[in-house]
């Protein structure tokens, strides 16, 4: 072994330890299942924002069978949909309120959460479908004075090949996430799955401090609730999942994923720093030995051996706490997850404009 290959097959190494110490990190942090309660509080409301997605529908469905349905009222907040959105026939008490479509779903929300009654607030999106007991387990804390705000997870659907690559990355954010959440480091919320205190909602600015952001409302909301000295708490458990569908396409990944990345400027240093080292050892653990299969393809393909075995040997010990299927795909979905990711620093670094 030359001295090229030898200081490669150390860095490599050393890179691969870091990245896969991180995801060890996960599995071994994320918060364990907290005991199940019936919810006997009326006093909630669920606010989902919807334009143009038959898929509100879908999650009618749900949420007329679920079994809190008489403990809260859902609003619907219809932000100028080509065909409104109609009242349809359901236990749950649904008012759908109507909205001069505007360019943030934040408005959208803001305008669905003034018109509600409710003194805890949960949101959920319209292309979701919430398990059975979702609303009880991220309401209770707060009802309890356990939390001001709670967040949940959501797992994706498996349709096609490039939702196994969407699934990957969510799986490897959701270590990082609820990883960190257990040692009190909380950066990244999502609005499938949140609840948060009413006047803590207004009390933190109803958005306005971060107006001008287009995307990451919620893990910004999470970070000044933080701020102000409110408690957050991370929920997970099979009951508090919200299935969702995965990004339809690997662009929409790579837009969805930039968007992410522009939230992340505002996210505490010490988050900012742990992230940049996570993300520095995942692309110098997989660069290095694609390098090295040029020069030594045996010491290349056992560092990509260990890494792809390894990863998945993590994924099915993290299973029953993330709720994700093991995918057989690993070598592809992290060679193709890899191209996105360096398709979003091409992205961002020409400063394109994305769609919302």
């Amino acid at each position: 072994m030359n001295e090229v290959v030898l200081i490669l097959a150390i860095v490599s190494l050393g890179s691969l330890t870091i990245f896969l110490g991180f995801l060890l990190y996960g599995i071994y942090s994320v918060p364990s299942d907290v005991a199940q309660e019936s919810l006997s509080h009326e006093d909630i409301s669920v606010i989902t924002a919807v334009r143009n997605d038959e898929r509100i529908y879908r999650l009618n469905e749900a949420m007329r069978q679920n079994r809190e349905v008489q403990w809260f009222e859902w609003v619907v907040v219809d932000d100028g949909s080509e065909i409104p959105v109609s009242p349809t026939e359901a236990d749950v008490l649904v008012r759908i309120h109507y909205r001069r479509s505007g360019r943030r779903k934040k408005q959208a929300l803001r305008s669905g959460i003034r018109v509600s009654g409710g003194t805890v607030l949960a949101f959920t999106d319209a292309d979701c479908v919430p398990s059975d007991g979702w609303l009880s387990s991220i309401t209770i804390p707060i009802i309890e004075g356990k939390a001001d705000l709670v967040y949940g997870h959501s797992v994706m659907k498996e349709d096609t090949f490039s939702s196994q690559v969407a699934i990957f990355d969510h799986w490897i954010n959701s270590m990082l996430t609820f990883g960190l959440a257990g040692h009190n480091l909380h950066y990244n919320a999502t609005g499938r799955s949140m609840a948060i205190r009413r006047e803590v909602f207004f009390r933190t600015g109803e958005y306005s401090s971060h107006e001008e952001i287009p995307s990451g409302d919620d893990d910004l909301l999470l970070n000044e609730a933080i701020k102000m000295g409110y408690i957050p708490m991370a929920i997970l458990n099979r009951e508090s999942v919200v299935e969702t569908d995965a990004p339809k396409g690997i662009w929409n990944l790579i837009k969805q994923r930039t968007r992410h990345v522009q939230t992340s400027f505002h996210y505490p240093f010490k988050v900012q720093f742990l992230l940049s080292l996570f993300w520095t050892s995942y692309f110098a653990s997989l660069i290095l030995p694609l390098l090295l299969l040029v020069v030594n393809w045996v010491w290349g393909l056992i560092l990509l051996g260990i890494r792809w075995l390894t990863i998945a040997g993590f994924m099915h010990f993290s299973s029953n706490k993330l709720i994700y299927k093991p995918t057989f795909y690993i070598p592809a979905t992290d060679l193709l997850l890899f191209f996105v990711y360096i398709m979003l620093i091409f992205t961002q670094a020409q400063r394109r404009p994305l769609n919302e």
